[in-house]
């Protein structure tokens, strides 16, 4: 049998640590050129002060935002405000940023806490073609900009964090697609359709963080024009 030394113990040990990806590096990795492809678009980087309320965030483009994990303390730092209501998954674990209010007066509350795998598997579904999905991707942040229509970025095992454009996803163009007590449904927008139930039209439907309004598609008009 080997030995393995003190030394080789060591150095496997600060390998195992460092390839652990941190808030900040996950936040910010799609915003520097060292962990972004060439040419890729950078995204605005955050300060990741700590914070206890978003007086503590100096910067006047940020929020302090609650990085939260099931299973592990929560951790607050200062971002970007278009960052708020990020979901992901960091070192395959799901995380939601939930970004504290100010309030009018009083002591500033911490933001609700939520489920972030939850959140992430209806905005997964929600948003990823039929036959995709996030299975086995351990690093993960997507966007919450335009109700999560945006897009998402992943770390690829060089170390960089490649962005995904979100696609438009029509899964239907006519009722005549759906079953009968079904029509082809705004989901959440004109550019994403899908076959869903007639009594969600024109009703609030909420998905995870998003609420949304969906409509069905206006009857073909099948009258013949001579």
């Amino acid at each position: 049998m080997q030995n393995i030394t003190k030394a080789q113990v060591l150095a496997l040990f600060l390998g195992s640590a460092s390839a652990q990806t941190t808030i900040l590096g996950l936040l910010n990795g799609p915003s520097e050129l060292t962990t972004a492809p060439v040419g890729q678009t950078l995204t605005t980087a955050n300060s990741g002060s700590a914070c206890n309320s978003n007086e503590d965030c100096t910067e006047a483009t940020e929020s302090c935002g609650a990085f939260q994990r099931d299973g592990v303390s929560t951790e607050n730092l200062c971002v970007n405000t278009t960052y708020c209501g990020s979901l992901g998954r960091i070192n395959n674990t799901p995380f939601a940023l939930q970004c504290w209010a100010t309030p009018e007066s009083g002591t500033p509350v911490a933001p609700d806490t939520v489920d972030p795998a939850v959140y992430l598997a209806a905005i997964e579904d929600l948003i990823t073609e039929e036959g995709v999905n996030w299975d086995g991707i351990e690093n993960i942040w997507v966007s919450p900009k335009f109700q999560y229509q945006d897009g998402w970025w992943t770390l690829n095992s060089s170390g960089s964090w490649v962005e995904t454009d979100k696609a438009e996803n029509p899964r239907c163009f006519v009722n005549r697609q759906c079953g009968d007590t079904e029509c082809c449904m705004t989901w959440p927008d004109d550019n994403n359709r899908r076959c869903a139930l007639k009594t969600y039209d024109n009703q609030p439907f909420t998905t995870g963080p998003v609420t949304f309004t969906p409509s069905c598609t206006a009857e073909e008009d099948d009258t013949v024009v001579p």
